[in-house]
């Protein structure tokens, strides 16, 4: 290794820790940027994702939530349709709702030599990808994001939320694929949904395409919300 390589692969370790950011695991790097906190995801596939605030308070619910520092979490329903209220130290100060643990995109670094193909979806999308994969073998590299098991980028609300950490790998390396497919379950957005939800146009895939990114869809139909973070769209009565 050359004397200019090795100051550069230092730099390139240190970059979290100089950025502020915090390094969840060390098997896939899960990283979260500086103001957010590591939190546990069961269905990521890395056992982790980044709650979009700083010191936060892991709630430890199925889909992932968390509250800001200084709050407790209530959780109130079974299993998935768990619903998170954070609740102030302080008498008096109303709950907060909950908010989404994002899971990270794709495991796999894109490739340099072949073109390559993003699924980014709900479980639907989890369970044709390996369909896709094979049909597409000639044509790009298929991976998906979230990576990981049942509920994928769930509904339109959390894919809004959580675009950033889907278009990159656990690391916090940004992806730039040469396609994206979108396949949301079109559910309303919830009361505890981003302010990008205001516009009823908003949705991922026109996100994605305002930033340049080359998209397609795949998208169901309109399905009623089923409130802040319900169960994921495989368990969701049509």
């Amino acid at each position: 290794m050359s004397g200019l390589q090795l100051p550069l692969l230092a730099l390139l370790l240190a970059l979290p820790a100089i950025a502020g950011a915090r390094v969840c695991e060390t098997v896939h790097n899960t990283t979260c940027a500086a103001g957010s906190s590591c939190a546990k995801s069961s269905f990521s596939a890395t056992g982790w994702g980044c709650c979009p605030l700083p010191n936060a308070v892991d709630c430890g619910t199925p889909l992932g939530s968390c509250c800001p520092a200084g709050t407790k979490c209530s959780a109130v329903g079974p299993g998935w349709e768990k619903v998170v209220s954070c609740l102030p130290a302080a008498a008096g100060k109303p709950p907060v709702p909950g908010t989404p643990v994002c899971k990270p995109g794709p495991l796999n670094r894109l490739s340099t030599t072949r073109k390559n193909c993003l699924v980014l979806g709900d479980s639907v999308s989890l369970g044709y990808t390996p369909f896709l994969t094979t049909a597409l073998a000639d044509d790009c590299v298929v991976q998906h994001a979230p990576d990981g098991g049942d509920g994928g980028a769930e509904e339109t609300g959390y894919g809004l939320e959580c675009l950033d950490s889907f278009l990159s790998n656990p690391d916090g390396a940004p992806v730039t694929p040469d396609l994206i497919l979108f396949n949301f379950v079109r559910t309303s957005c919830s009361a505890a949904s981003p302010p990008l939800c205001s516009s009823p146009s908003s949705d991922p895939a026109a996100l994605a395409a305002g930033r340049g990114y080359t998209t397609a869809r795949a998208t169901g139909p309109t399905r009623p919300s089923p409130g802040a973070r319900g169960p994921p769209p495989s368990t969701r009565a049509s």
